[in-house]
């Protein structure tokens, strides 16, 4: 028997798991919460014109939104730049409630992932998937078959994988010393 693959751990898709690329972060916020508490999948597919997929948004496009704005070391401000300089924003009481109440109007495309960079083949190997991760910064990926999404891959299952694996070795192979 080999080694299981990205469809055998992957929750599949269903329509309470999509949201369309013009709605608001709070509709995408309330698609989140409730598939997540259905899935366990802190993830949902972004979808354009013809249902056509196009991004995914996670929890971690909210914190993005969210965030407190700050320069960008890359521009230059009346000539200067500030990098090589630390920038931290100010942090004042009552600025989460105002951040949340400024972006939760705003569409999801502007926060969204591309599906280039968070999206695997379902018959690709849990190594892939693990490298994908990596590489994305992302706890989601969007799972295809051929040019179809048929579900969504938490970092959470591949763990769960891990772990099952680790229980399933010798043991005393990896007991620390002290």
């Amino acid at each position: 028997m080999g080694e299981r693959r990205v469809k055998d751990i992957m929750y599949p898709l269903q329509t309470d798991l999509t949201i369309g690329v013009e709605d608001s972060l709070a509709s995408a916020v309330k698609a989140l919460t409730g598939g997540f508490s259905e899935s366990g999948t802190a993830g949902v597919l972004v979808v354009g014109a013809g249902h056509k997929p196009v991004g995914l948004f996670t929890f971690q496009e909210i914190f993005k939104a969210i965030s407190p704005k700050t320069l960008s070391p890359e521009k230059h401000y009346g000539g200067w730049n500030i990098s090589g300089f630390v920038v931290k924003p100010l942090m004042w009481e009552g600025l989460f409630t105002r951040r949340c109440k400024e972006e939760m109007k705003s569409p999801v495309y502007q926060w969204m992932r591309d599906l280039k960079e968070v999206s695997i083949a379902d018959d690709e190997t849990l190594m892939s998937a693990a490298e994908k991760f990596a590489r994305s910064g992302s706890a989601v990926l969007v799972v295809f078959c051929r040019d179809c999404p048929v579900g969504l891959l938490s970092a959470d299952a591949v763990m769960n994988e891990i772990c099952l694996l680790m229980e399933s070795l010798d043991n005393d192979s990896y007991k620390l010393t002290s």
